[in-house]
């Protein structure tokens, strides 16, 4: 799961789903957007932390 990847690798403090995955309005070719709260100010805002845990959710 995507919290527990980012977990292992950052304070993750929480993690929220937006966009169209949350509003079920999702096509086959959406993405999934979600926000992360990370303790102790790891990374800008704004920072990706796609490549650190894996371009594919799951």
């Amino acid at each position: 799961m995507f919290s527990q990847r980012v977990r292992k690798r950052y304070d993750l403090i929480d993690a929220w789903l937006f966009g169209t995955q949350a509003r079920e309005t999702a096509g086959g070719d959406s993405d999934a957007d979600i926000a992360v709260l990370l303790r102790g100010g790891q990374g800008a805002p704004g920072t990706c932390v796609d490549a650190a845990v894996g371009g594919r959710v799951g």
